[in-house]
């Protein structure tokens, strides 16, 4: 059952310990919680890396178990996501990243494969205030989920939606109050920041473990299709399509969650900024068939939440 204690809840302010981490857990003791209407167990603060762990090294067990219910599976797996992710922009040189994020974005993929409900689950846990490891998660999400809307081929989706959940990588090396600086950077300030792509494709090169597939999305998720993008200001085509749906899914969490310098838009007043003032930066038709995929009813009523706000100025979209 794990390296970490188990505990139960006596009361709103006490918890007493169930299980030490020295003893197992059986499936007796689990029927007798069960019988006794005991539906949540709790673990340490301090233990919670180690929990999260557990669950990242038992989650095919998880997904795969049909007593689950499949919103529960997406809390699972967006939880191990949220640790892997931070685990990685913490560690970058770390040679387990690549390993851990591919097995990662096989199991994102086949669970957002599952249905558009699956999508849905999801986007219900998806944070409102913006992390750079939460908003991998959820360009990795929606990535996935615009890339089988448009055909590509399930071998090659575990490859990008890997590169997906590390295109922010490079980000680790940049200075941390520059990522959070409310109002308008300098040119200096924004060079260094516009710097995390490569600093991430060289990262990733390091490791030598990760396909050029895998690199695109890190490589491509700030060229705009008319140019104004960077690091390399590519234009239309010679944009690779996991670039352009890597651009898309990146500006849209970017502008519905809460950053430093913009509060969170609605789902809605991104995406017509998307389709308008912003419209030439981005593949109109692979836009469309996103707007269609967000218009699902379990995904609409999701995003209807989001925080709402003002429509910040184009320009500030820039990290």
């Amino acid at each position: 059952m794990g390296e970490f204690d188990l505990f139960l809840r006596v009361d709103d302010d006490r918890c007493v310990l169930l299980r030490a981490s020295s003893h197992p857990f059986t499936l007796a003791h689990r029927e007798r919680l069960i019988d006794n209407a005991v539906r949540t167990l709790f673990v340490r603060a301090e233990e919670y890396r180690t929990y999260t762990r557990y669950l990242e090294h038992h989650l095919d067990e998880i997904l795969a178990n049909p007593e689950v219910p499949s919103a529960r599976k997406a809390d699972f797996l967006y939880t191990v996501s949220s640790n892997v992710v931070e685990d990685c922009l913490s560690t970058p040189r770390s040679a387990t990243i690549v390993p851990r994020t591919r097995a990662l974005a096989g199991r994102t993929v086949d669970f957002v494969l599952r249905s558009e409900r699956s999508l849905g689950h999801l986007a219900v846990l998806m944070e409102n205030d913006y992390y750079t490891f939460t908003h991998s998660i959820n360009v990795s999400v929606f990535a996935a989920a615009l890339a089988h809307k448009v055909g590509v081929p399930r071998w090659e989706m575990t490859e990008f939606v890997t590169g997906a959940l590390l295109h922010d990588l490079g980000k680790a090396e940049v200075p941390h109050e520059l990522l959070v600086k409310p109002g308008k950077l300098s040119e200096d300030e924004l060079r260094i920041v516009r710097s995390h792509v490569t600093i991430g494709e060289r990262l990733l090169q390091e490791h030598g473990r990760l396909s050029m597939t895998a690199l695109l999305p890190v490589s491509l998720h700030h060229e705009k299709i008319d140019g104004s993008g960077y690091p390399r200001a590519f234009r239309g085509d010679d944009i690779h399509l996991f670039g352009r749906i890597a651009a898309i899914a990146d500006c849209f969490d970017a502008m519905t969650t809460n950053r430093a310098y913009q509060p969170a838009m609605k789902a809605f007043d991104a995406l017509q900024q998307m389709r308008t003032t912003l419209d030439l930066q981005f593949d109109q038709h692979l836009l469309e068939v996103f707007i269609r995929l967000l218009r699902a009813p379990d995904v609409a009523a999701t995003l209807k939440q989001k925080a709402d706000a003002g429509r910040p100025p184009a320009d500030s979209l820039v990290a």
